[in-house]
């Protein structure tokens, strides 16, 4: 459900923009164990990307889900 600038953008924006949402995400991924789940219903996009949900439990039991915390920090927008 998520839209992410592409690394071999031909615009320098949006290679700038992919970049520092490469590091973001490295950073989210570092924090700790997460899963990932690929989607059962629609396995991959239209480009034969994998779809998947990467989540990881909170303390509290609630899910941090990578995709929500992207769109928040603006490294991602809504599909």
């Amino acid at each position: 459900g998520i839209d992410t600038a592409e690394m071999a953008a031909r615009c320098p924006a949006e290679a700038a923009q992919a970049e520092a949402s490469a590091l973001a995400l490295q950073g989210w991924l570092s924090r700790g164990p997460f899963r990932i789940t690929t989607r059962l219903d629609e396995p991959t996009d239209r480009y034969g990307r994998t779809l998947a949900i990467v989540k990881r439990d909170r303390p509290d039991g609630s899910e941090d889900r990578l995709a929500d915390w992207m769109l928040r920090e603006g490294g991602a927008r809504g599909y």
